[in-house]
């Protein structure tokens, strides 16, 4: 599949109608790339599984199923309802015939205008046009198609392939900055398909006008972060955190971009500077100084260890874990009361989360989809830990031993041969600093080190022996 091609789905039975619009469409030569839908259980399913289309165009009266005589336009209808579930960011153009108008009007109401594509024309995201009037028809479709043929004359770099969708939402991210080259660089992926990029953008004199960071993947997660930038990111010093820039929601079918300018020409990751033996005292200190607003207001309060573990784990993953590890000792522990810190905190603050500019001792954070309040301690806890589960943390694999995650509270045996000492301390004191007592820290550790049984390619045995440590602090305590 090429990604410079302009990607229509065609729903349509009748093949007097599809052929001509076929036709007229490959008169744009190769630069274009058609499927036809000729029933409703066909429609849905590439709908469903296919990664991406620019454009949508939709009869209202077609059959349910191959050799069905059943048209109506409840079934256009029900493939619109589905349109809105799983291409909510693709155009519609629907095809009506004589009285079916007034039966789209409810659909019509989620419709927005929008300059999809960043060029001077704004597109409703749901339309209709008559059958009878093929001109007008032919005429929208014709409009997008050079709306989005813009789109390929901007150059994207990158050293490896970009989902479609992503493709897309960085090339009208760069046009939207009126710009015509930009430099990609991928530094962050989850198993949901969201991934996080550093954008260079330039323009046509060929200097960088901007240096972004990108977080590309399904509406609901890039609008949650979007959302957790609003209400919490913006506590923070505006000066060491990106601004956000742009949400664009509409052209890339069900995903969506977030877009964060940044101020300082940030050369490491965390884990990175690390590796590189970039990091100094100056520099894990401004992490902590990032997050001081949060901290500087936290407060105390008596909660059970099952909350905390459920801002990490929710019961049912839980559960099956619990069963798959033979781990019953867990209920025994969840329903322990405990004096705990609360602040707003990040929720996934590991090294490839946090940027640093070493010319400048300074650093940022970036990926705000789990940010949220709750226990200030799952921060430094995390940071720590992710040097051993994280696939971009520590390359030593001599460490740590089960014998030093049998000794993780006592850091002098814990960090015995560890080969970033500097790194494993200055999160644990920092750790100890937001913390009330050993109990907050144990119900920290279990609910991060739960979380990590439940990735396919992280180290069971080191969680689990992380999680027979935490038991043992949470249980001490009593």
């Amino acid at each position: 599949m090429s990604i410079n091609k302009f990607r229509i789905l065609i729903i349509e039975d009748e093949s007097e109608i599809s052929d001509t619009l076929i036709e007229e469409l490959y008169k744009y030569g190769n630069s274009i790339d058609i499927t036809l839908a000729e029933n409703v259980k066909e429609a849905l399913t590439i709908i469903k599984d296919t990664p991406f289309f620019d454009l949508i165009t939709l009869d209202l009266q077609i059959p349910s199923d191959k050799g069905k005589l059943d048209q109506k336009p409840e079934h256009g209808l029900s493939i619109l309802a589905e349109c809105q579930e799983y291409a909510k960011g693709t155009p519609v153009i629907i095809l009506t015939g004589t009285g079916t108008e007034d039966m789209i009007d409810e659909f019509l109401g989620y419709s927005n205008r929008h300059k999809i594509w960043f060029d001077n024309n704004k597109y409703s995201t749901i339309s209709y046009v008559s059958k009878v009037n093929t001109d007008k028809f032919f005429k929208k479709i014709e409009d997008i198609y050079n709306s989005v043929k813009k789109l390929f004359e901007i150059e994207l770099q990158t050293s490896e392939s970009l989902p479609i969708e992503h493709d897309r939402l960085i090339r009208m991210f760069t046009k939207s900055q009126s710009a015509v080259f930009t430099k990609v660089k991928t530094i962050g992926g989850g198993l949901s398909g969201v991934k996080v990029y550093a954008l260079e953008v330039f323009n046509e004199q060929g200097h960088v006008i901007i240096k972004t960071i990108a977080k590309c993947g399904k509406m609901d997660e890039v609008n949650e972060d979007a959302n957790n930038y609003e209400k919490y990111i913006n506590r923070l010093d505006q000066s060491v955190t990106p601004r956000k820039i742009i949400k664009i929601n509409y052209g890339a079918k069900s995903n969506s971009g977030v877009f964060y300018g940044l101020v300082t020409n940030y050369d490491f990751s965390y884990f990175g500077a690390t590796k590189e033996n970039k990091n100094n005292s100056s520099i894990r200190e401004s992490i902590k100084e990032i997050l001081k607003p949060w901290h500087s207001a936290k407060t105390q309060h008596r909660t059970k260890i099952i909350e905390i573990r459920r801002s990490l784990v929710s019961d049912k993953i839980a559960q099956k874990l619990v069963e798959k590890y033979d781990l019953s000792w867990v209920t025994e522990i969840e329903e322990i009361l405990f004096q705990s810190t609360k602040s707003c905190y990040h929720g996934d603050l590991h090294g490839e989360n946090i940027l640093i500019d070493t010319s400048g001792n300074t650093s940022t954070l970036i990926d705000y989809g789990d940010v949220n309040e709750g226990a200030s301690t799952i921060d430094p806890i995390t940071l720590e830990c992710s040097f051993l589960f994280h696939p971009d943390g520590l390359d030593n694999k001599g460490w740590p031993t089960i014998e030093n995650l049998n000794n993780w509270e006592d850091l002098e045996k814990y960090i015995e041969g560890c080969p970033i000492p500097d790194e494993i301390s200055f999160c644990r004191k920092w750790t100890e600093e937001l913390s009330v007592g050993k109990r907050d820290i144990g119900a920290c550790l279990y609910a991060y080190a739960l979380r990590q049984l439940k990735y396919p390619d992280t180290d069971k045995s080191l969680a689990l022996a992380l999680l027979n440590t935490s038991r043992r602090i949470i249980l001490e305590q009593t």
